[in-house]
């Protein structure tokens, strides 16, 4: 797990305090590893009260709005219980409401979706930071892999969400609506 990436972000201003903070998933096509990461989170929102102050989206950098999730995305979903039925994709600049926390895939990820989410890059976290594997926090994109490479994809994005959301309702990270805008 990350110790030393913590973002150290600002309070908010005054009267931008929201109840509820907003994180978001991003991945390239919002197919595979965003919606999979999206499906995790709100399995775990359900056991744990600490993530109960956060509302979850996911986009994706190319992707097509209404485009559902690949087969073996949903094959790769299901053997890990969760499902990606009623996920639809929706590109990033569709995303309406400025997020407080991003989190993408790949390092390649980074200054695209802060410029186009409006976040300072200091905002936009790897996924994988908190579950590094091999020494990589990148998560690479499964598209075209085997079935193995999916189910491989999945399990990785279950344990850096648990990973992130176990920091997400810890004392090192900022509480939920408390993030605020960056200073100008």
């Amino acid at each position: 797990m990350i110790t030393n990436h913590i973002p150290h972000l600002s309070p908010p201003e005054e009267g931008t305090a929201r109840s509820r903070s907003y994180l978001l998933f991003v991945c390239d096509g919002n197919i595979c590893r965003s919606a999979l990461a999206l499906a995790f989170f709100h399995r775990l929102q359900a056991v744990e009260p600490a993530l109960m102050n956060w509302e979850a989206g996911s986009a994706g950098l190319v992707a097509v709005a209404g485009d559902t999730p690949l087969i073996p995305t949903q094959m790769a979903a299901q053997a890990e219980g969760i499902s990606l039925q009623e996920h639809r994709a929706r590109p990033l600049p569709a995303v309406e409401r400025r997020a407080d926390l991003v989190l993408i895939m790949e390092e390649r990820q980074r200054q695209p979706v802060a410029r186009m989410s409006g976040q300072a890059p200091r905002r936009v976290l790897m996924l994988g930071e908190f579950a590094p594997e091999n020494g990589s926090p990148a998560i690479a994109d499964p598209f075209g892999g085997t079935p193995d490479v999916y189910g491989g994809c999945a399990r990785r994005i279950g344990r850096s969400v648990a990973a992130m959301a176990a920091w997400l309702g810890s004392t090192r990270a900022p509480a939920a609506g408390s993030w605020g805008p960056e200073p100008a």
